[in-house]
């Protein structure tokens, strides 16, 4: 009878591991890129409706020349038209966005630091860096928010944007912009709630609660599979150990550490309990170590949020 109730434990184990390795290889999948690259659109006819072409007057009025119309590189559906105002050290974006036209401002510092200024609603407010101070001014006209912002703009040494330097500042705060999302984490637990229930995809309850948490733990996921890109010595590309790389943080609960070592290691006598005392990167480790080293930590995040990266010994 013990063989059997052991023979279950373990199939079930199987099955549990092949739904989580299913689920982080789609998870995974899912990792934006660490940069994107800006071409130029192939349509621009976008730029005749009459509220573009409405604002694209509006800011030549205060300065503002066309620098063009760029597309992101596979994804035609995405289309900003990009115009700088040298005189002042600021490039505007006017994204595609059907019969209504939003503008942002932005300035870049010799420091590092960044403002934006925007009057485009949206649903939620994404994570923003210490780096970039961002505010939105819904409603706010054209020659509003450029009064606002270039009130609000820090008086310190701003950085030259080029008529030709629009595409290329973009991407530059893109490529930024994620490795900073890397380096923290990913949205926080707080931010992703805030993203689900403004766009109506947040149950409540406990069933909230759970999907948050696997929210979260998806988030991490991506961004530290990115963290991983970034580093400069790494034991393989992560294209090449995807699905055998297992990703250890203290956010973890028992039961996602004991698939993520099952995952890892095929040791199915090790039960939840076992991962259960103390935080879940010793608990991990302690374990790894008790049950032989079937794993092995081939890199070490020491800065939040702190993380251990395994593979097969």
């Amino acid at each position: 009878m013990l063989k059997l109730i052991e023979g279950l434990l373990k199939g079930r184990a199987h099955e549990a591991t092949a739904e989580f390795r299913n689920h982080l290889r789609q998870t995974r999948s899912k990792t934006p890129p660490l940069s994107m690259e800006l071409v130029a659109a192939a349509d621009s006819t976008w730029l005749e409706t009459p509220a573009v072409k409405d604002l694209i007057v509006r800011l030549a009025g205060i300065g503002f020349e066309l620098a063009g119309v760029v597309t992101v590189q596979g994804n035609d559906k995405v289309a900003m038209a990009g115009f700088v105002a040298p005189q002042h050290r600021v490039f505007a974006t006017v994204p595609r966005t059907g019969d209504k036209a939003f503008v942002s401002f932005m300035s870049r510092f010799s420091d590092g630091s960044a403002i934006e200024f925007s009057n485009m609603p949206a649903p939620f407010e994404p994570p923003r860096p210490d780096w970039l101070t961002h505010r939105r001014e819904v409603g706010a006209s054209v020659e509003g928010l450029w009064t606002t912002f270039l009130t609000a703009r820090p008086s310190k040494e701003t950085v030259a944007t080029p008529i030709d330097g629009f595409g290329l500042a973009n991407m530059e705060n893109y490529s930024r912009y994620q490795e900073w999302l890397s380096e923290r984490g990913g949205a926080t637990r707080e931010e992703l709630a805030a993203r689900f229930k403004a766009i109506g995809k947040l149950p409540s309850g406990k069933e909230g609660d759970e999907f948050l948490k696997m929210a979260r733990s998806d988030e991490v996921e991506r961004s530290l599979c990115n963290w991983w890109r970034l580093q400069k010595e790494t034991p393989a590309p992560l294209d090449a150990v995807l699905d055998s790389l297992i990703i250890i943080h203290d956010e973890l609960s028992p039961d996602l550490l004991i698939n993520a070592y099952w995952c890892g290691s095929n040791d199915f006598k090790v039960k939840e309990t076992d991962l259960a005392q103390g935080r879940p990167r010793e608990a991990f480790a302690r374990v790894v170590s008790e049950r032989g080293g079937k794993l092995r930590k081939v890199l070490e995040k020491n800065t939040p949020l702190e993380a251990d990266f395994y593979l097969p010994s």
